[in-house]
């Protein structure tokens, strides 16, 4: 009796742990489907949760990263899009390389430029066809003359369907303060990766031991700087500035066409400016008709030149035609062309890297004269579309000149041309004038650093630190 009795209460026992067992798992269940975010086994809503990194490569960035810049990170979703959250901290600040450490610059840089983060990309979904037109914007450190062409921007019809890119040079806080204010159009910032304010002391910035601009070549060789042997033929050396600017131009082009994923299939048009350009409200309207009716009247010209570089005509406004010519440095302002130039440009490495002028206008010049058959074949509105603000900064500068003073005058061309803006068709007269065969180098680019660096951004070299100094040692073999 007693036998019985026990094996009773056990069993009774063991029935109540499994059901209290069966409620456990039942209510632990019931958690996880409605919190879908948390797993049953972590309750503990206060504890931080780890974001998983893109892979090891950000991870190992991120790392490097948070003790120097702990409002930044590179926060992504492994498998996922969100890259969002890779080049933006929690605050919606964009992410900002590095441009204090040359190693960490570079990682940085990579990452970025790799990533292509679109912004305001939820908001205008960006569709890139063939008719599709993308600006490229080369940027320095002129916030003020970056904020009107900006302006200008966001005046300009189709503005909202047009992707813009802006390549940095340069760490200004201002700028990218500027830039993250933009709301109207998708863009994306990219950042050459071998800016001289982070390699300050070093080829291709100026190394301590370069021999100065002015300095007198038997001077040079007496302190043994390390070109002496490179002087241009009007008697200067290397300044690392000027020739940033080349190496940027060329960088930026390369970059796009080549390993830029966002446009790696895209067939439209690129429409490359400086950050001192202000634009006329009907300037992409003006790109696609110009387009269209280039394809019927001259399917040879590779390029479109969309300003004047001099005076402006009210008569020229008035007809809305374009004209035919041959692309000569000071021809014009803002181009726009599609891959087609690229592939021509592309085979002419030596020809711009090799003649000695800092100036990539006036490569691209000796280009046009020695390298492409017959020269570069151009359409130009007559009526002035890309207006020139820099005038008052830059090479030349003017102390008296104000770039508010320039701003006005161009605006007071566009109101006395407002009516003749946005023409419904666009004429192209028959026949090319003769082409201009200037073809003088000035100077600047005689150094074999400069020749060696050129060529392997052509050849789609990534340059690292080991390879500036093997680029550098060339200059004593």
């Amino acid at each position: 009796m007693r036998l019985s009795a026990m094996k009773t209460a056990l069993f009774l026992f063991y029935l109540c742990l499994l059901i209290f067992a069966g409620l456990q798992i039942y209510v632990a269940f019931a958690y996880y489907g409605n919190n879908k975010k948390k797993m049953f086994w972590n309750l503990d809503r206060n504890k931080p949760h780890r974001h998983i990194q893109i892979d090891d490569y950000a991870n190992n960035i991120a790392s490097e990263n948070a003790s120097r810049r702990p409002q930044y990170g590179y926060v992504t979703k492994r498998g996922g899009t969100n890259i969002q959250e890779a080049t933006q901290s929690r605050t919606g600040v964009p992410f900002i390389p590095n441009w204090k450490d040359v190693e960490s610059f570079r990682r940085d840089v990579e990452f970025l430029n790799h990533q292509g983060f679109i912004h305001n990309e939820v908001k205008f979904k960006p569709r890139l066809t063939a008719e599709s037109i993308v600006i490229l914007v080369q940027v320095h450190s002129r916030a003020d003359q970056l904020q009107m062409q900006i302006d200008s921007f966001s005046r300009m019809r189709y503005i909202n369907e047009t992707l813009i890119i802006f390549s940095h040079d340069f760490y200004s806080q201002n700028v990218f303060d500027v830039i993250a204010k933009i709301d109207f159009c998708p863009y994306v910032q990219i950042f050459y990766p071998y800016a001289i304010q982070v390699y300050n002391n070093q080829f291709p910035g100026d190394d301590p031991k370069d021999c100065p601009r002015n300095l007198v070549k038997d001077e040079a060789r007496k302190r043994k700087c390390n070109n002496a042997e490179y002087q241009d033929p009007y008697g200067h050396y290397r300044e690392a500035p000027h020739a940033q600017l080349k190496h940027h131009w060329l960088w930026k082009m390369q970059f796009i066409f080549e390993n830029c994923s966002l446009l790696r299939n895209f067939e439209g048009i690129i429409f490359r400016l400086d950050d001192d350009y202000y634009l006329a409200e009907d300037t992409m309207d003006y790109i696609r008709k110009l387009d269209r009716q280039s394809r019927i009247q001259c399917p040879e010209c590779k390029m479109y030149i969309m300003g004047q570089s001099t005076v402006y005509s009210h008569d020229e406004y008035k007809s809305g035609a374009a004209k035919k010519d041959y692309w000569w440095a000071g021809n014009g302002r803002g181009m726009a062309f599609r891959k087609d130039f690229w592939k021509l440009f592309k085979d002419c490495a030596k020809s711009f890297c090799l003649f000695d002028d800092c100036n990539w206008d006036w490569s691209l010049m000796h280009v046009t004269a020695k390298c492409i058959p017959g020269g570069l074949k151009i359409l130009k509105p007559l009526g002035s579309r890309v207006f020139h603000l820099g005038r008052c900064k830059g090479f030349h500068q003017n102390r008296s000149c104000k770039t508010t003073d320039v701003l006005n005058y161009v605006l007071g061309i566009l109101r006395r041309n407002r009516n003749y803006l946005f023409p419904e068709n666009v004429n192209i007269p028959i026949g090319f004038p003769s082409r201009s065969k200037l073809d003088v180098p000035n100077g600047g680019w005689t150094d074999i650093r400069d020749h060696e660096m050129c060529l392997r951004i052509f050849n789609n070299e990534s340059l690292s630190t080991t390879d500036f100094r093997k680029i550098h040692q060339k200059l004593f073999n």
